[in-house]
């Protein structure tokens, strides 16, 4: 009887001993890709497409009044470029530039959560690639506005891609 009192008091604390210990949690991430998102981005292109209209006020359907396929071009061509920078504190700045000169930096903040990030509070992106030299983000605007008795909408979607 004495043994069978020892096993079952040892048998806890083999299995507590055991444990797998918690992975450390790193404050917006997921997938260990919060490191790679803090950097300095160079913008490399934007591919967009708009569409926009109004709701027919006795139907309430969407009317397109335009709308423009999907483009691409180089984000910051000719003679202005861009950066985006991610600091590990939360801090979010994009720099323009003309001529190699640094003419308009807009800081904010941003806040990683698995593949989206916030902007600001605001403007949500989603990760599409991200690897140690390469990020691409997926960002849906929509908005609406009344107008006298008419409601208009405008749709963006814009994937932006952006190296090191």
């Amino acid at each position: 009887m004495k043994k069978l009192l020892y096993i079952l008091i040892c048998l806890p604390l083999i299995f507590n001993s055991c444990e797998k210990e918690d992975a450390p949690v790193n404050s917006g991430s997921s997938n260990n890709t919060y490191e790679l998102i803090v950097a300095t981005w160079n913008a490399s292109s934007i591919t967009q497409a708009y569409s926009d209209g109004y709701f027919d006020p006795i139907l309430g359907t969407e009317v397109v009044d335009s709308l423009i396929p999907p483009y691409s071009e180089p984000w910051g061509s000719g003679d202005s470029s861009y950066t985006w920078t991610f600091t590990a504190n939360g801090l979010f700045i994009e720099d323009s530039y003309a001529d190699d000169t640094l003419y308009n930096s807009s800081p904010g903040t941003y806040a990683k959560d698995g593949n989206t990030i916030i902007l600001n509070g605001g403007a949500i992106l989603t990760i599409t690639t991200l690897t140690d030299s390469a990020l691409s983000l997926d960002y849906f605007d929509y908005s609406e506005w009344i107008l006298n008795d008419t409601t208009y909408f405008q749709e963006r979607i814009t994937t932006r891609t952006l190296n090191k």
